[in-house]
């Protein structure tokens, strides 16, 4: 997927060796044509996994602490709301969560978190 969760391919091939310093492994995909990738470039793609039951991987940026809580803000209908989560790993940019309260559809705050955590002790809102 790309970071707007649309398919952009279909991986084809993964490595059997993961590089222990980054947690990270090769992986070769087969891109969508309408996108407009190149050979040689880079870019940002999430895997979807089927088995959901264990974590589900969060932007670092979109944790907080709250009351001793590690939290995040998930979107709703009327904005977003505080959602307890248990971290299980933490990776260079993001971390593995028990997918209590969440689900791979979920969207989470990862920008403006000191606004939406000030708005959970009613600092600067009505």
């Amino acid at each position: 997927m790309d970071k707007t969760g649309k398919k952009a391919g279909k991986i084809t091939a993964i490595s059997a060796g993961v590089d222990t310093m980054s947690n990270s492994a090769t992986a070769i995909a087969v891109l969508n044509s309408a996108n407009n990738y190149r050979a040689g470039t880079s870019g940002e793609f999430y895997i979807a996994s089927v088995q959901t039951d264990k974590w589900i991987l969060l932007p670092r940026s979109s944790v907080t602490k709250y009351k001793k809580n590690d939290i995040c803000f998930v979107k709703n209908a009327n904005g977003f709301k505080p959602q307890i989560i248990e971290i299980q790993k933490t990776y260079k940019d993001h971390v593995a969560v028990k997918p209590e309260g969440l689900n791979v559809t979920s969207k989470v705050a990862s920008d403006g978190i000191i606004t939406l955590k000030g708005a959970l002790n009613g600092l600067g809102f009505e």
